[in-house]
């Protein structure tokens, strides 16, 4: 018998996996009752004895006892049962209740319907809904009167397709060009890639018969320092600043302190030195874009907010709709900025206890000192939703079938302000990684909280939602960053390393299911990123729910050679590379190799070169490429034609693929201290890509198929 039973159920109730795989054919591993002791404690359960752990299990049944209905209801094709609400109550058989319900939609005017009837046997009632749509989300509104007494709930009903928006029932399907937006050179940027340039490389795709342009992540960092990956940003919810095209905000032509200080011989030098750049000066950016941005910012309060103005009415309707969330961001950032001037972090978990939340007086004090500072970053946000909205505008009317495609990190900063404005729902102490494999022996720790799956579910899956919804705006395809979170994520203790993890498991019912609703009512193709250690018929699953598995040429090998194209899923999106690599140019010429070892993180160079030749030489042989040199061009037009060979019905490659760059965007593993990962720029600006050899000879290939009446966007 097991010497913890109370703990092992509470872990398998938590969501805890007892057993795992690391590898397949492997033997299986055990969950530790240490590691199982201390992920608890970060769910906020105290199971460190047999008494305690007993107690917790206590509570959370007498928490479930004493709710009339769940948190939550997601249905799934399932309009009969969204007829009736179950509600369990806490009355003797027979008692008389007078009942009520509320149905609030977002788009739906309100519906009431209201009755009387007797408690049952079961102790539950069944009680009529009003009428409402087959898909949609809803606020119900419950109210028992017994016996004089009301009670009241509150439920969240979300009627649910079973599959997201699908790339057959889009325009047509194809082929994209992908970017990693801080590295896209313009002529005119301030020395990193903003939404102007986006918009220049949108208008430009249609030529090369592109159907769609995609980013890595807009997600807010601080941009300074090693806190500068899209990957790890102080929020998924927002974006980040520096991607604003300053000289597209409408206010600059209102405002002469702005454009004489843009115009000012010393600014138009420092922004030359930055734009010259091989490398991204985040910090260095953000100063000069902010310097403008404040000018802009006081103009625009004088002499548009809260004014009938077109930017005014159109400010006032962004902060309704962003609500509370958007505010509390505007805080956070007033607030770290401050600690930081003061020679402090800007880390929440280090500021006085009396701001480490929104919701406290401290804090509600400080937003009022300090409402144009926060009122600043509100706007920011507007003029940055403004920005990419008019990007995707622009691929409409390009014709690019599935317009813009966009990626959501699966975690933010532990110190950023998704943590700090809903700690519940971040697991304190705990890191999110990966456990030992073929790929890292020591398994990886990825350095961001986890998001608690019982408290996702208690909070009715709205965190949820609304991060879709904030991620999905403009957007015809989205990525979901290591979509294997779906269904479970990799916990480490903190202070251990990662093989003292376990797997968490997640609601993935409910979170596709939101997943799917959502998609269906922007109308984007979802991308789930299942690489590294997949769960046993994940792939599978993903189909199930019309989301599109994601392969990646370098990954596709056979034996000790690569591919053949044809044997490539048809239910993916593939990729010549990715940011976890480097550029096929450098993977074949070992340039990541060369840069790890110069950073100190090659343990053993002349073994890991004499593997990747022979890699390159099998990549070489499956693109039919010389062991020499080839022409320029010739290298993306091979991977591009492999690319095209397989039966996905969406291809993609990088900026850094077409242009045949070596130097890779991330060298994953190694500290910002030792390479400057996320700052490397493409040397060729947006407006010169036409005359690159790759670019020429996809307008050769579209224009002749304009001229054959054959389909353009077709990736075949």
């Amino acid at each position: 018998m097991a010497k913890r039973p109370a703990l092992r159920e509470l872990a398998d109730r938590a969501g805890i996996v007892a057993t795992y795989r690391p590898v397949r054919g492997a033997s299986p591993r055990a969950t530790t009752d240490g590691t199982r002791e201390r992920l608890l404690a970060a769910m906020g359960h105290d199971a460190s004895t047999e008494k305690r752990a007993r107690r917790a299990l206590q509570l959370l049944d007498e928490r479930d006892a004493e709710r009339l209905v769940a948190p939550a209801r997601i249905l799934v094709d399932d309009v009969a049962a969204a007829r009736n609400l179950p509600v369990r109550t806490r009355f003797e058989r027979g008692t008389r209740v007078e009942w009520r319900i509320e149905a609030h939609g977002a788009e739906e005017a309100p519906r009431t319907h209201s009755g009387r009837t007797r408690v049952g046997s079961t102790g539950c009632l069944r009680l009529p809904m009003p009428q409402l749509p087959a898909l949609g989300d809803f606020d119900l509104h419950l109210t028992l009167e017994v016996n004089g007494a009301l009670h009241t709930a509150r439920q969240r009903l979300a009627c649910c397709p079973s599959r997201c928006h699908e790339v057959d029932e889009a325009a047509a399907p194809g082929l994209g060009v992908l970017v990693n937006l801080f590295a896209l050179r313009s002529r005119s940027d301030w020395g990193v890639g903003d939404l102007g340039a986006l918009a220049e490389l949108v208008r430009r795709a249609p030529r090369w018969g592109c159907d769609f342009v995609g980013s890595s992540p807009l997600h807010a960092t601080r941009n300074r320092g090693d806190d500068v990956s899209p990957y790890s940003p102080i929020s998924r919810q927002f974006r980040n600043e520096c991607y604003l095209d300053v000289e597209a905000i409408p206010e600059l032509r209102e405002c002469a302190a702005a454009r004489r200080r843009i115009a000012a011989p010393g600014f138009r030098a420092r922004i030359a030195k930055l734009r010259a750049s091989e490398r991204v000066d985040w910090d260095g950016v953000r100063r000069a874009k902010r310097s403008v941005l404040n000018e802009l910012h006081r103009h625009f309060a004088t002499r548009h907010r809260g004014t009938r103005s077109a930017r005014g009415r159109a400010y006032a309707s962004f902060l309704a709709e962003a609500g509370g969330q958007l505010r509390d961001f505007g805080t956070y950032l007033a607030i770290a900025e401050q600690q930081t001037r003061a020679g402090r972090t800007a880390d929440w978990r280090r500021w006085p206890a009396m701001m480490r939340r929104p919701d406290t007086v401290a804090v509600e004090r400080f937003r009022a000192q300090h409402a144009e500072t926060v009122d600043l970053h509100c706007w920011i946000q507007f003029e940055l939703e403004r920005q990419l909205a008019a990007a995707a505008r622009r691929a409409k009317r390009a014709k690019l079938a599935l317009g813009l495609y966009g990626d959501l990190a699966i975690g933010s900063d532990p110190g950023g302000f998704d943590a700090w404005s809903a700690p519940e729902l971040h697991a304190s102490d705990v890191r999110v990684g990966a456990p030992p494999d073929d790929f890292s022996a020591d398994g990886q720790d990825w350095g961001f909280p986890p998001l608690i799956p019982n408290a996702l579910a208690e909070r009715g899956f709205r965190d949820w939602t609304r991060l879709l919804r904030t991620n999905m705006d403009s957007l015809g395809m989205l990525r979901l960053d290591h979509a294997m979170g779906l269904e479970r994520l990799w916990w480490i203790p903190a202070g251990r390393p990662a093989s003292e993890g376990a797997y968490v498991r997640y609601p993935a019912r409910e979170l596709i299911a939101l997943l799917a609703l959502e998609s269906r009512r922007q109308q984007v193709v979802i991308v789930g990123e299942d690489l590294g250690t997949v769960p046993r018929g994940f792939a599978a699953r993903l189909a199930r729910h019309g989301i599109l598995s994601m392969r990646v040429l370098p990954f596709e090998r056979s034996g000790s050679g690569f591919k053949r194209p044809e044997s490539i899923s048809r239910r993916a999106l593939v990729l010549s590379t990715n940011h976890d690599l480097p550029p096929l140019a450098g993977y074949l010429s070992g340039r990541d190799l060369e840069l790890r070892e110069r950073a100190g993180a090659l343990p053993e160079p002349a073994r890991a070169r004499l593997e990747r030749a022979s890699e390159a030489a099998a990549l070489r042989r499956r693109l039919r490429l010389p062991a020499a040199a080839v022409e320029p061009g010739a290298l993306a037009h091979a991977a591009l034609q492999w690319l095209r060979a397989t039966p996905a019905p969406l291809v993609g490659m990088p900026l850094e693929d077409f242009v045949e760059a070596r130097d890779p965007v991330n060298l994953p593993g190694v500290p910002q201290s030792r390479h400057a990962s996320w700052t490397q720029r493409v040397a060729t600006p947006v407006e010169e890509l036409d005359a690159q050899p790759a670019f020429r000879r996809l307008q050769r290939e579209s224009a002749g198929k304009a001229a054959t009446g054959s389909p353009s966007s077709s990736p075949r």
